[in-house]
């Protein structure tokens, strides 16, 4: 089974500051759509892309917003994509952005695939979501081709429009009237995703955009990427998802089944088949953040109980007491002190 697509808030939320500033009830849709509140508004959390997916599509039907991922495109600046986007300002040409987001989008965004061609004097940059195609995802492919828009016009300026434009959705009504995409040769129901617009323009270089980083700043924001980014292996990808899952209060198997793009059945037997145990997981990746946050003093274990998914703290004591031979507290008055509060039990 291959890795679960995981991509990072930083796409999201855009999405939820505009359903804020619209009155839209966003706390209910992302927990509808299985998508932790975030709190902590960090744009380099990794959560499922298919529960980005629904949230996209249901916030769009419940606020009677037929094109809200063209919208949100459009308010969204490159830079405001975390690290991933950060890191395309500091590029010197049109050129270089594009190579670059081949190259990378791995590390931002683990279910598409982005890549260029050229024919007749055109070229094209490429994009792709990899999901089965029960998925509905048409609010998602707008956004993530207008987004790839912004990214050129990086170069070309705000007013520029490409030639043709190739939609793997169906036609939105009216789409074609759209103030973005008026003029502009449309196709839909494409294999892919597409922006046709003439070879000329890679060689351009990027208008310049606030204060340049160091060359150590750009380096440390490639390394950020590739160190956090969605792991490429199905355990991985597994305890990356689980941590997304704790935000929302639950780990169900569904949840996961459902983030991996199929029936808790055949998620089940998938993970069978490679040597995982779900529960077993659950409790690793526990265990790995309750005792990083036993560390601070100034987090409340009831704090931390409840973050991990617990609904009150004796069922999170009894559960650490298991994996680690003492209870939280002792854990955390022997890390504190600077004793040894390992224990010789190992999660396999």
């Amino acid at each position: 089974m291959q890795a679960i697509p995981l991509v990072r808030a930083s796409v999201i939320l855009p999405i939820i500051t505009f359903l804020d500033r619209v009155g839209a009830p966003t706390d209910q849709l992302l927990l509808q759509a299985q998508l932790p509140i975030f709190d902590s508004k960090d744009p380099e959390q990794l959560v499922s892309l298919y529960h980005a997916f629904n949230f996209l599509e249901n916030a769009a039907r419940q606020t009677n917003l037929p094109y809200l991922g063209i919208v949100v495109s459009q308010q969204v600046e490159v830079g405001e994509l975390g690290a991933f986007g950060q890191m395309l300002l500091q590029l010197m040409t049109l050129h270089e952005v594009l190579t670059t987001i081949v190259e990378m989008l791995s590390t931002h965004n683990s279910g598409a695939r982005v890549w260029l061609t050229h024919a007749d004097g055109l070229a094209w940059l490429n994009h792709q979501f990899m999901n089965p195609a029960k998925i509905e995802n048409q609010q998602a492919q707008y956004y993530a081709c207008c987004l790839y828009l912004k990214v050129i016009q990086l170069a070309t300026g705000l007013q520029w429009r490409p030639t043709e434009v190739h939609f793997q959705a169906d036609q939105l009504p009216g789409a074609v009237d759209h103030e973005l995409l008026a003029g502009i040769r449309l196709r839909f129901n494409q294999p892919h995703n597409a922006i046709g617009f003439s070879s000329r323009l890679l060689s351009m270089p990027l208008q310049p955009l606030g204060e340049p980083l160091c060359w150590e700043q750009q380096f440390d924001l490639r390394q950020t990427l590739m160190l956090t980014g969605p792991a490429q292996d199905l355990a991985g990808s597994l305890r990356q998802l689980i941590c997304s899952l704790l935000g929302r209060g639950t780990v169900c198997i569904e949840s996961a089944a459902a983030a991996a793009g199929t029936s808790p059945r055949s998620f089940q037997r998938r993970l069978t088949e490679a040597g995982i145990n779900y529960s077993r997981e659950v409790d690793r990746v526990r265990f790995e953040l309750s005792s990083q946050w036993l560390l601070d003093p100034t987090r409340p274990i009831t704090e931390i109980a409840y973050d991990l998914g617990y609904t009150n703290v004796v069922n999170f004591s009894r559960a650490f007491k298991r994996w680690a031979g003492i209870p939280p507290s002792q854990f955390r008055a022997a890390g504190l002190a600077g004793e040894d509060s390992s224990s010789p039990w190992i999660l396999s």
